[in-house]
């Protein structure tokens, strides 16, 4: 590419070159004239000699002249054009800055090259500064995902401990008082025994509502067989025979990571008790894919809705969805709801298999 911007400059300076010999030749022809019939006395071959050598010195002292105050100094303007080009930012053309147009040519050459460095060395700072903090962020955010791992094995080994702690002494401790007042019936009368049936009746519910806590705080089907499992033991829970009607459509091909499953099911559980305390639907369906290198969960039902925010996301009773966004986002996926009054709501949500960045939200 130099080679072809370089070919046209250099028959342009041969050709100023003729141009400036045949000007030279243009002034000195006239002197010619004078030479040969000024002095008559002089033979021809003698005038025609003395021209000759005048016009061969005055040629010679024009070359010289146009090589030393103009074609080398536009040469050298060339020569610094090129390397300009070719990404030198540091050519300038040295050229003495004077008044007349080569000067002021060479000038302003040299302000624009100098212009070119300075706006690049900016440039490459601004770039340097960018990658540190591009990588400040990623490492930010690796600490974010790992701290936010460590939360959640926290929270669900704690949640694990005190279900086992209800399981070994309330439940066990309940379940031996109703013995016990199975031996006390049969000492009782029937006024005695009637109340008695009414205490069987709130030991019972009591043990039934620790056995749904057992579920909500860890459900051991999470970790033995999944999580479309699990969600559907979840359904069964909320709402049993019940409206509205449920079902769970697994897309999975495989499970998720144990700490990105426990994350999916407890923002579906969040989305499901929704449904349960404000929808009012007569159908729920929770739809498992898997999607962007991660794994997707929508919650959709067919309930009366209600007006989405964007300033306020959660409207008045509904403070979980705030909750499910930034738990989703934090573990560097993105949470939406799609609702509108008599319309229904879907929720859907999506997070990385852990080996994946962050893929935006489709539209």
């Amino acid at each position: 590419m130099q080679r072809l911007q370089h070919q046209p400059t250099v028959t342009h300076l041969t050709t100023f070159r003729a141009r400036l010999v045949l000007l030279v030749l243009l002034i000195v022809l006239p002197g010619f004239g004078l030479v040969l019939f000024g002095e008559i006395r002089r033979s021809f071959a003698d005038n025609l000699l003395e021209l000759l050598l005048i016009a061969l010195l005055v040629t010679a002292a024009a070359s010289l002249g146009a090589e030393l105050f103009v074609l080398r100094r536009v040469k050298s303007l060339v020569e610094a054009t090129c390397r300009l080009a070719a990404g030198d930012l540091t050519a300038r053309s040295g050229l003495p800055y004077g008044r007349d147009e080569l000067g002021q040519l060479g000038r302003s050459f040299d302000d624009m090259a100098t212009a070119l460095e300075l706006r690049q060395a900016r440039a490459e700072r601004a770039e340097a500064e960018l990658h540190r903090s591009l990588e400040a962020l990623r490492r930010a955010d690796a600490e974010r995902r790992r701290l936010l791992a460590y939360l959640t094995h926290a929270q669900e080994q704690e949640r694990g401990r005190i279900a086992s702690d209800i399981h070994d002494d309330s439940i066990q401790a309940i379940a031996a008082v109703g013995i016990r007042l199975e031996v006390l019936k049969r000492t009782l009368g029937p006024e005695q025994l009637q109340i008695m049936r009414g205490l069987e009746e709130s030991i019972g519910l009591s043990v039934a509502r620790l056995r749904h806590l057992l579920f909500e705080l860890r459900p051991p089907v999470l970790d033995r067989e999944g999580l479309a499992p699990a969600l559907r033991m979840c359904l069964d829970e909320m709402f049993g025979e019940s409206p509205p009607a449920h079902g769970v459509e697994n897309g999975f091909d495989c499970e998720p990571p144990p700490e990105i499953r426990t994350i999916l099911y407890r923002i579906a559980q969040e989305a499901l008790n929704n449904v349960r305390k404000h929808a009012r639907a007569s159908r729920v369906d929770v739809v498992l894919e898997e999607m962007d290198g991660g794994f997707a969960v929508r919650i959709r039902d067919d309930g009366v809705g209600f007006t989405m925010n964007g300033s306020s996301p959660s409207p008045p009773g509904h403070l979980g969805l705030t909750a499910m966004r930034e738990r989703s986002e934090l573990a560097g996926g993105w949470w939406r709801a799609t609702t509108s009054p008599g319309r229904g709501t879907t929720v859907e949500f999506w997070l990385p298999s852990g080996q994946t960045d962050r893929v935006g939200i489709p539209a």
